[in-house]
This record gives structure tokens, C-alpha cells and sequence, in this order.
């Protein structure tokens, strides 16, 4: 698949078969986040991946949004280690996780695979939960969690996302 091809077709899925992803292809879609670019080369993201049917269930009871974690099959929680550079603004440790967590959105896509980014950050009512649940050390920032699985049907494709009213050159 063409890299524009990707970009334009690529939608978020909340509907999978049940089938588990292969651990080949996790490492694939893990390979593809690192890839990422970040500030000074930091690579700040750190993964923790859920598989165990279980854990999944726990974690669609707890978040309204995340009731397709179970048949989804996979989650994977991308954290930033604020850790990994001094003199560097916080929040780029969270861009360079956003970039890592839109690559393996593309790279599930690429695969044939189906993803949704789910909103799990700092000052959601969701985060200490999952703080706690992974226990994730205190230098540790959770950026999103991404929902994989092979999809059940495909999303409908609007006719464009394009809009330039919202391009400005030069000056607002």
C-alpha cells in the first residue's frame, strides 16, 4: 500500500472478529512505533501490550469508550518516560508517543488489520486506573492506548477529509 494510499483509506475500527493477532504482527506494529520520530531522538515511548482475555474485560468495564478491547483482542498502552532527556519540554515526550501511536494505526492498516486510538491520558478520569492496574512507575506518563484485532466488516469511507478553508499561509 502506497504511504498516501494508507493515510487517506486508514479509519479507526471498533468492530473486530475476535480473532487473536498473531505475535508476529504485535512485534510488526511495535517495530512500526519505534520508527517514529521524537524530540532529539529521545524515543521516549515505552509499550505495555494486553492480550489475556481477562485483562481486556477488566479494562472495557472500567472505560465507556473501550468496550471493543475484548473482541479487539490486543490493547497497547504507549507511555512516555519523562525520564529520557533533560532541557526537553515535557509535552514533546507526549508528541513523540502521538507519532509512535499514529504509526502503528497505519502499520495495522498497512497489515489488514483494524485499530482504534483510545483516550487515556493525564487528567482523564480514566488514568489513575490505569496507572494502577499496569503499575507504571511515577516517571511514567501514559500518552494512549490503541485497540488492535482483525476487523469485522470495514468502516465506511467518507468522500474526502479535505477542507482548505482551515489552510492559512503566512498568517492566520
Amino acid at each position: 500500500m502506497e504511504t498516501m494510499e494508507a493515510i487517506r483509506t486508514r479509519r479507526s475500527v471498533r468492530k473486530f472478529t475476535g480473532e487473536p493477532i498473531s505475535r508476529s504482527q504485535l512485534q510488526t506494529l511495535l517495530e512500526a512505533a519505534m520508527y517514529a520520530p521524537s524530540a532529539h531522538d529521545r524515543r521516549p515511548w515505552e509499550f505495555v501490550t494486553v492480550t489475556r482475555p481477562e485483562t481486556l474485560a477488566d479494562l472495557a468495564e472500567k472505560g465507556r469508550w473501550w468496550k471493543m478491547l475484548p473482541q479487539a483482542g490486543t490493547g497497547i498502552l504507549v507511555c512516555a518516560d519523562m525520564n529520557k532527556g533533560e532541557k526537553i519540554v515535557p509535552e514533546m515526550h507526549l508528541n513523540g508517543c502521538s507519532a509512535a501511536i499514529q504509526n502503528i494505526l497505519l502499520a495495522a492498516h498497512d497489515m489488514g488489520l483494524g485499530a482504534v486510538w483510545l483516550g487515556v491520558c493525564e487528567g482523564s478520569d480514566l488514568e489513575p486506573l490505569v496507572r494502577e492496574m499496569f503499575h507504571l512507575p511515577d516517571h511514567i506518563r501514559v500518552a494512549g492506548m490503541v485497540a488492535v484485532g482483525h476487523p469485522d466488516g470495514q468502516p465506511q469511507q467518507p468522500e474526502t477529509r479535505v477542507d482548505l478553508s482551515l489552510w492559512h499561509e503566512e498568517q492566520w
